[in-house]
């Protein structure tokens, strides 16, 4: 770190002839023991490392956008009980964050950060116990796509005009849940859900997605239906 911090201060010294500050953020699971000073013969450099676990996570935590809210996972909860603390932050993300897809991002980023510091089951279970359910259907982007697809159906007045323009709109929402619920590991499910073209097994796939958690669960149900 020290080498790679010496190289950014020479290239960012050189190119924009300004005072340059670096500081290294720390969020890793094992305590801190890296160096903030490199020394070699002659040369001497130093940065500042801040330890996200020393930091008072209410910097964080009483934040107006979700995306700082999250970061009070890494921080220091200062003798909270464990529990409580996640159920301050996704009461913070409620508060924040009305419609439901975003809700389920957050969540989803919130789960990922907790795993830096093995609270991933707890929070998984406080999620639970808070009844956050992401209902497809109130979703606006899906309401949006699917009013569209009838409105494209009605102006070609054809039934099979209806159909194509609902298993658009269907498709757009769903392709959009799978995004927000499962991140990158949704992209080869996006694939598969593209080549259905039957409206029933898209509204079934589109209340799988509500009451599923991980891919493999998915995988599983819609490989049963």
């Amino acid at each position: 770190m020290g080498y790679r911090e010496l190289r950014y201060w020479v290239y960012l010294r050189q190119v924009y002839k300004l005072p340059v500050k670096q500081y290294v953020v720390y969020i890793g699971k094992k305590p801190l023991k890296m160096k903030n000073t490199l020394m070699e013969d002659s040369t001497t450099h130093s940065y500042t490392i801040i330890d996200m676990r020393t930091v008072d996570c209410e910097k964080f935590l009483y934040a107006d956008r979700p995306e700082e809210v999250i970061i009070s996972i890494l921080c220091d909860y200062k003798g909270r009980d464990v529990r409580m603390f996640i159920r301050e932050i996704l009461e913070r993300i409620r508060e924040l964050v009305k419609e439901e897809t975003l809700q389920s991002k957050y969540i989803k980023q919130l789960e990922i950060l907790s795993n830096l510091r093995d609270l991933q089951n707890y929070v998984g279970e406080e999620v639970d116990k808070m009844a956050f359910i992401f209902d497809l259907t109130k979703d606006y982007r899906f309401q949006q796509g699917r009013e569209k697809g009838r409105e494209e159906g009605m102006e070609q007045g054809r039934e099979k005009g209806r159909e194509e323009g609902m298993e658009k709109g269907l498709k757009e929402g769903i392709e959009l849940a799978l995004e927000v619920k499962f991140g990158f590991d949704s992209l080869e499910l996006i694939e598969k859900i593209k080549g259905i073209r039957d409206i029933q097994q898209l509204e079934n796939i589109k209340d799988i997605i509500k009451n599923t958690n991980t891919v493999a669960e998915f995988i599983q149900k819609i490989t049963k239906d």
